[in-house]
C-alpha cells in the first residue's frame, strides 16, 4: 500500500479528534472511509484489523480529490461490498438492544436500493432516499422506520438505544423515532446491497457500533465530513 499524502493525514487526524473527543471511537465496531487516497486503504476498517472490505462484482471506486470529490464506491448491477462480519457473533460494541449503522452518500439519488443491509434482508438496512422520497432504517428489527426526505446526501443512520427505542438520523440530527421492538442482530453486513437488492449510488463512508447519543451522532457526522474534506 502506498504512503498517505500529507493532506489525507491531516484531514483524517482532524476527523479522528472529533470522534475521540465525543467518545465515539470506543463505541464502534467498524468505520470505513471509502473516499480515501488509495483503493487498498478504502477497504480498511479504521477501528480494527478485523472486518476489512471485500469488493464483490466490481463496484467502481473513485479517490478523494481535494476540493472536487469526496470519492468512494459506486454500485451498479450486482456490485457490492462485503464487510466480512457476522455482527451477531463478532461485534463487541453493538448488541441487540444497543446498535447503530450509518452510511454517507455523496451523489444525489432517489432509488429503492439500500446503502447498507444484510443477506437475509430482514434485520439491517439503511436507505438514504427511496424512489418515493423516504429515508428508512432497520436496526436489529423486522420493520423499517421511514421518514420523508428530499435528499439522499450526507450521513443517514439508524440507532437502537433500547429494546423498544429506535431513531433515524440525517446528518447528525434525529428526523424520526419509534418504539419498534428489537428482534436479533444480523449475521452479515453489506454496503451497496440488501438481500437481492443493490444500490447504484456512491457511498463515501460507513460505520457500525453501539447506540450513540444525539451529541455523538452529530460528532460522527462532523468527524466523517472532516475526513472527507467536506465543510459542514
Amino acid at each position: 500500500m502506498s504512503s498517505p499524502p500529507a493532506d489525507f493525514i491531516a484531514r483524517l487526524d482532524t476527523g479522528a479528534r472529533i470522534l475521540r473527543a465525543a467518545g465515539v471511537l470506543d463505541l464502534l465496531d467498524a468505520l470505513y472511509l471509502f473516499g480515501s487516497y488509495s483503493q487498498a486503504s478504502a477497504r480498511l476498517n479504521l477501528c480494527s484489523s478485523s472486518f476489512s472490505i471485500t469488493e464483490t462484482n466490481s463496484p467502481t471506486w473513485a479517490a478523494w480529490v481535494s476540493g472536487a470529490s469526496p470519492g468512494g464506491y459506486t454500485g451498479g448491477g450486482t456490485a457490492y461490498l462485503d464487510a466480512g462480519a457476522n455482527p451477531s457473533t463478532q461485534f463487541t460494541r453493538a448488541t441487540v438492544n444497543s446498535a447503530s449503522y450509518g452510511a454517507w452518500i455523496s451523489a444525489e439519488l432517489a432509488n429503492n436500493g439500500f446503502a447498507l443491509g444484510d443477506l437475509a434482508g430482514t434485520l439491517l438496512l439503511v436507505q438514504p432516499r427511496s424512489a418515493t422520497n423516504a429515508a428508512s432504517a432497520r436496526v436489529n428489527d423486522l420493520s423499517g422506520l421511514a421518514v420523508g426526505t428530499a435528499t439522499s446526501l450526507g450521513l443517514t443512520a439508524g440507532d437502537r438505544s433500547g429494546a423498544s427505542a429506535r431513531n433515524l438520523y440525517r446528518n447528525g440530527v434525529s428526523i424520526g423515532s419509534d418504539t419498534q421492538a428489537a428482534s436479533a442482530m444480523p449475521a452479515t453486513m453489506y454496503v451497496l446491497r440488501r438481500s437481492s437488492t443493490y444500490y447504484p449510488g456512491q457511498v463515501s463512508a460507513a460505520f457500525a457500533g453501539s447506540s450513540l447519543t444525539a451529541a455523538q451522532h452529530l460528532a460522527v457526522y462532523r468527524g466523517i465530513a472532516a475526513m472527507l474534506g467536506i465543510s459542514v
